[in-house]
């Protein structure tokens, strides 16, 4: 499910699942949310030092956030992420 998502709309799933702001990612990583928006959006990419750190921040591995790939230490995040998109669609 996850590789068929662009990397900004991964990044705006597990930000959405961590409960925070573009404005408080932003801050964790000392960029603008401008930017954070602009990764979201596929506007730009954040560089790999960022994705590190993001990986870091939303408690998941690299292969996640670059190529939605689901290891073993991402079940969790990825099953909360898939209950969080079909309550949306019940909506």
């Amino acid at each position: 499910m996850f590789e068929s998502l662009s990397l900004g709309e991964r990044l705006a799933l597990l930000r959405k699942q961590k409960g925070v702001l573009q404005k408080q990612v932003a801050e964790y990583l000392n960029v603008s949310d401008k930017t954070v928006s602009k990764w979201e959006n596929g506007e730009t990419e954040p560089n790999l030092d960022i994705i590190n750190n993001l990986s870091t921040y939303y408690g998941c591995s690299l292969d996640f956030i670059i190529k939605g790939e689901v290891k073993a230490e991402d079940k969790n995040i990825a099953s909360e992420i898939e209950k969080s998109i079909k309550i949306e669609k019940n909506r």
